[in-house]
């Protein structure tokens, strides 16, 4: 059985000392250049939501409030708007030490080449580094994906309750970060199953049923708030709008149904209004681009311009009520022709997840505004970045994301291969299937849910499928040295 305890004396080796102090020296100096070479934080249109949010501590009705309680915490320690960068950065690199050196314990890694290369491709990741000086929630949710894998790795060897907890805050943590920390519930339930496995299965069965209490628990204070805020009882406005756009490729065909279809008169009315317009409009090229979502002429958002001029509700709140309306329509159509939805959304939205997306300096010139004149005090007019690191690098990001793609594949193919021969109480087996089932399960929810339309909705796989890679790799290579030596 490991342990903690153990974890910290395996630490204090020299081996693993002089590691550290190499990797914390290295990460520093990584730090100092990519600050040099982007002194200004990188914003996008939805960064001023954030900011505001976390200003004035009210919820933003487009966002869980997690990121602008971040934004809050730090700005109670430092306003300066560089220190989201320090803070965020040391953050996660923190994080992703502890999961390595976790990962390394816990499977006895010996060949240090492999803990060497699994480090270099960790801590020099464009995308971990980009997101760490971006100001949306994306580093911070994946930080704490993270620490959610290290503490879901830790649950197969033992069964600490400490753990236990600081795994279940971390889940609330992501759901409070962005809604798709619901994805993660699945991983959960299987960590704790795992973790008593000296227990009686019935009782083993309620424990790994903690997580679905914790998630409903959490939707209904998200609920609740959102109640107080816009008077509609829900989880999420956004939610209705992304499943309108997923289920957007049904509508052609969709116009055939007849308006008693619908129970309502504002989904009668709705469905009269979609009818008006042209099938070319709902493309799946169109839902997985979810330009639908956001384009001010889209269908979409003209019923809502129409709908708020209807009830006289301001934006925001006819905004939420909409999506109420759409996700019960998009059900309706999704249950209506559910092989039609799997073929035309489903599907592509799944082979669109593993396309190349490149990164870039994300708004060109920054231009201030009232809330970080207010907020960070921020004084210059504009700032745009003179360094094109990321853009010039997408060339060789392009050729490695498929490299990449090709070897977790192999990887993925020889576990299954080899899992016939395997033991399922094996830990190193468990510890393996629990980095690619959490990848399934992330890429296999994620295409129905929303499209991949950014680097940064594939970006939490990715450390646990470097690790994975690792751990394959180190089984192949355990393997080779004892056939050599029976030789």
């Amino acid at each position: 059985m490991k342990s903690f305890k153990d974890f910290i004396r395996y630490i204090s080796f020299k081996e693993q000392k002089t590691e550290l102090c190499v990797l914390i020296l290295l990460i520093s100096i990584i730090g100092v250049l990519f600050y040099n070479l982007y002194p200004f934080p990188f914003v996008f249109p939805d960064t001023g939501a954030y900011i505001l949010s976390a200003q004035s501590g009210i919820l933003n009705i487009y966002r869980p409030m997690g990121y602008s309680y971040y934004l809050q915490f730090l700005h109670s320690i430092n306003s300066s708007f560089s220190f989201i960068f320090i803070a965020s950065y040391f953050f996660n690199a923190l994080i992703s030490l502890f999961f390595l050196y976790s990962f390394k314990y816990l499977i006895e890694l010996k060949n240090k080449w492999i803990f060497y290369g699994l480090c270099l491709f960790v801590f020099l990741s464009p995308t971990i580094l980009f997101s760490t000086n971006f100001l949306m929630s994306d580093g911070l949710f994946n930080t704490l994906t993270i620490l959610f894998m290290a503490t879901a790795l830790w649950m197969v060897y033992s069964s600490n309750i400490w753990i236990i907890i600081i795994h279940l805050c971390c889940l609330a943590m992501l759901y409070n970060v962005r809604y798709a920390g619901m994805f993660y519930v699945p991983v959960s339930m299987i960590v704790l199953f795992l973790a008593f496995q000296k227990k009686a299965i019935i009782l083993r069965i309620i424990i790994a049923c903690i997580p679905i209490a914790l998630l409903l628990f959490l939707q209904n204070s998200t609920r609740a708030e959102y109640k107080k805020v816009t008077g509609v009882n829900t989880t999420s406005g956004f939610g209705g709008w992304q499943l309108m756009n997923n289920a957007s490729v049904l509508i052609p065909k969709a116009k055939q149904l007849p308006v008693t279809k619908f129970d309502t008169e504002l989904e009668q009315l709705y469905h009269k209004f979609l009818i008006s317009c042209p099938d070319s409009i709902f493309t799946t090229q169109a839902a997985l681009s979810t330009g639908l979502m956001w384009d001010q002429t889209s269908p979409f958002k003209q019923f809502v311009f129409y709908y708020m001029q209807m009830t006289n509700r301001p934006y925001p709140i006819a905004w939420v009520e909409a999506g109420e309306l759409y996700s019960k329509y998009a059900q309706k159509l999704i249950f209506t022709y559910p092989f039609d939805f799997i073929t035309s959304f489903i599907i592509p939205s799944f082979t669109g997840f593993f396309e190349f997306r490149e990164i870039g300096e994300h708004g060109g010139e920054f231009k201030n505004e009232k809330m970080y004149q207010d907020y960070y005090n921020i004084q210059i007019d504009n700032y745009k970045h003179t360094c094109n690191l990321f853009s010039d690098i997408n060339p060789a990001r392009h050729i490695l994301h498929y490299i990449y793609w090709i070897i977790f594949a192999a990887a993925s193919i020889y576990f299954f291969v080899t899992t016939r021969k395997s033991s399922f109480a094996d830990k190193y087996w468990q510890t393996s299937g629990l980095l690619l089932s959490f990848i399934i399960i992330y890429i296999g929810i994620s295409a129905l849910a929303s499209p991949n339309t950014t680097w940064r909705y594939a970006m939490p796989i990715y450390i646990p499928s470097i690790l994975f890679i690792g751990s394959i790799l180190n089984e192949l290579l355990i393997k080779t040295s004892l056939k050599n030596k029976i030789k």
